[in-house]
């Protein structure tokens, strides 16, 4: 006792660990989810966190939906909003929270939506709302917003042409032209988009009014014109192998390409035949891999007059044969990789 307050003996984490018979390294792990939680409630204010905290606890007795100490780091690192937007939504579907936290952390700092069909609606508004508009006008900015600044390539036109040095019977004729024709289709296919999407939302208010027919065209154009934004981001790096797609490229591929999945989920599998035939590969057997007749067992499982929904586009890419989809799937988890990279410092390759 001195001065009327008990002192005790500082110890380090390791001997506070041997004196309560744990491993160190677990004494470690819950200083740190400590820290995590506090984190935590300074952004959320006490009253929420402490709610957030009853949840939590009563999830430990599911081993299933547990939330682990590692989900706990991953909220703590966002933005004090993103923060309050998720628990907010924990707070509503309390049940859901691990699949929550896995599917808004990802995409927090480039600002899109939460995947899961439930909480699509509680994330939208609020991302709606931060920007002062209704949910219906920020999809269409989304849709339309996005896609104009995946890549400026007008502006690199002039730089991958000055590579090249064109005389009468020179090899690289042939290059340049095979370039020029890229961009042009780009440009062909980017101004389709935009204008589709554009008469869309002029037309109607709201993507449940979208008839089968417009969807399908709208999804079309996006596929193809994201194929040739790909096409040009291999060129680029071709022509110059320290060619580094900027961030916001990605960022801004990786929204359009989110948005496209929603319209896509839309489409009745029997009309997505019809915009992306399946590859007329039928020997899939002999060599163990995909092809026309496990597409169609897919298709056919999931109900030909059925629409997969948003959620369930990305896991029908992997088992649809088709060469535009492939590519167009490719790109995404580029982009994917290039946001976790620039999150984690890491890609997923």
């Amino acid at each position: 006792m001195k001065n009327g307050n008990i002192t005790t003996e500082m110890k380090t984490k390791k001997e506070l660990a041997t004196d309560l018979q744990i491993n160190a390294k677990t004494m470690r792990n819950a200083c740190r989810y400590v820290e995590y939680c506090k984190v935590i409630e300074n952004n959320i204010g006490k009253e929420k966190a402490e709610i957030f905290e009853e949840i939590v606890h009563h999830l430990e007795l599911n081993k299933k939906e547990k939330i682990s100490a590692e989900q706990i780091y991953q909220l703590s690192k966002v933005s004090a909003q993103e923060q309050n937007r998720i628990i907010d939504i924990i707070i509503k579907h309390p049940q859901n929270s691990k699949r929550i936290i896995n599917n808004a952390i990802p995409y927090c700092k480039v600002r899109t939506t939460v995947t899961l069909p439930s909480f699509v609606s509680d994330w939208l508004e609020g991302e709606a709302s931060d920007l002062n508009m209704s949910k219906g006008k920020y999809i269409e900015t989304l849709l339309m917003g996005c896609g104009r600044k995946i890549m400026r390539l007008k502006e690199r036109k002039d730089s991958i042409m000055n590579k090249f040095t064109v005389t009468t019977g020179n090899k690289d004729t042939a290059e340049l032209n095979r370039l020029t024709r890229t961009i042009k289709l780009h440009d062909i296919w980017n101004r389709q988009y935009h204008n589709t999407v554009a008469s869309m939302f002029e037309k109607y208010k709201s993507l449940d009014d979208w008839s089968q027919d417009e969807l399908m065209k709208v999804a079309l154009c996006g596929v193809n014109y994201i194929k040739y934004v790909a096409d040009i981001e291999r060129e680029n790096q071709r022509l110059d192998a320290s060619y580094n797609t900027p961030f916001v490229c990605k960022e801004n591929g990786f929204n359009l390409i989110d948005a496209l999945f929603g319209i896509i989920g839309r489409i009745k599998m029997k009309n997505l035949i019809k915009i992306f035939p399946i590859d007329k590969t039928y020997d899939g057997d002999k060599w163990g891999c995909k092809d026309y007749f496990f597409t169609m067992d897919v298709l056919k499982e999931k109900g030909l007059d059925n629409a997969v929904g948003r959620d369930g586009v990305f896991d029908l890419m992997w088992d649809y044969e088709n060469r535009d989809l492939r590519e167009f799937t490719v790109f995404y988890m580029s982009c994917m990789s290039a946001m976790y990279k620039q999150q984690s410092g890491v890609s997923f390759a």
